[in-house]
């Protein structure tokens, strides 16, 4: 838990330092714009960006700490490992979803969050089931 604690603090520490009120902008002003999801790869070179959107087909899944990756290969430097919390997982539990690493894997997901690099590897927290969207399998 330690780990998903420290990955969060650096990430909302990041968004906090880019966010500033807008005090000249009007609420009719206000555009909602629609982020475009990156690749995984893309992800990896966005690290250290306040707020991201990744599609990326889990391709491997870990219980515990719930690991979710892009590649077989957890060491692969292609890998974008999306770690979720124990709160997500209780989240998906009262939802149906006993097993959430076995419901994740194979299947294609959006991610919203930081991503941060933390020992050599790039990882994006998830401590909410609001930051996954699952695809459905026809699209």
């Amino acid at each position: 838990m330690r780990f998903l604690a420290l990955i969060a603090a650096v990430c909302s520490t990041a968004i906090a330092s880019v966010q500033s009120p807008d005090t000249t902008a009007k609420p009719s002003s206000a555009i909602t714009q629609q982020v475009q999801p990156t690749t995984p790869s893309e992800a990896i070179a966005m690290f250290g960006a306040p707020e991201i959107v990744v599609r990326m087909q889990v391709k491997q899944a870990k219980r515990g700490i719930i690991f979710l990756d892009s590649e077989a290969a957890f060491d692969d430097p292609r890998n974008l490992r999306v770690a979720l919390s124990a709160k997500v997982a209780e989240e998906f539990k009262q939802q149906g979803v006993l097993d959430l690493a076995s419901h994740l894997s194979g299947r294609t997901i959006e991610v919203t969050g930081c991503a941060m690099q933390f020992e050599q590897r790039i990882y994006m927290p998830v401590l909410s089931s609001q930051q996954l969207k699952i695809i459905p399998f026809d699209q």
